[in-house]
């Protein structure tokens, strides 16, 4: 999954869903948080064009090696790979147009606290009007993260409340795949 060329995932709903959502364009900057492998920083390199910038970010140190990488090899020099902390997204203030949590599992149901400070940094992070893009799992699995027994991914509602200090909600919506997965999509804009 964590693959750049994978075309499963490419005829994947989900996939147009988020290009559709994130109206990449030339000259943006988008961080894609938890980039993981890179999939989604490699779709959104030539949409932002020479001008812009994909800022990969990931706490996990073999994937940003990965992204940089790929990087190298595949000539997306726009692609910019970051190595952050747990708990810390890394951006610099008013720096991002789109930030993107993708099946990240950060946002969980058993850490209100971070949840509130993660969406103050991105909020911190984004330019004014800028648009976070959220799309999780929604199944009863537990998140990955964390190891916790009662850890899971903040249901869609619980997330439009924990946002809505900073960011207006633009658009919702519940996903089931053919497949059986079930999850959400939610769009915000920086207030």
């Amino acid at each position: 999954w964590i693959a750049i060329d994978n075309p499963d995932r490419d005829r994947n709903p989900v996939t147009r869903l988020v290009l559709d959502r994130v109206d990449a364009r030339p000259g943006m900057i988008i961080a894609d948080i938890g980039a993981g492998g890179g999939y989604f920083a490699a779709r959104f390199s030539p949409l932002v064009g020479p001008t812009g910038r994909v800022l990969a970010v990931d706490a996990d140190p073999r994937m940003v090696r990965k992204v940089a990488y790929e990087r190298g090899v595949r000539g997306l020099q726009n692609i910019i790979p970051i190595g952050v902390i747990y708990g810390n997204l890394g951006l610099a203030p008013a720096s991002v147009g789109v930030i993107t949590f993708i099946e990240v599992g950060a946002l969980l149901s058993w850490e209100p606290a971070r949840n509130r400070e993660y969406l103050h940094q991105v909020a911190g992070a984004l330019r004014s009007g800028g648009r976070l893009l959220v799309v999780n799992d929604s199944s009863e699995r537990r998140a990955s993260s964390g190891g916790t027994a009662g850890c899971r991914i903040l249901p869609l509602e619980a997330l439009i409340d924990a946002a809505a200090p900073e960011f207006t909600a633009l658009h919702r919506e519940e996903i089931l795949l053919p497949s059986g997965w079930h999850g959400y999509a939610a769009l915000f804009q920086k207030r």
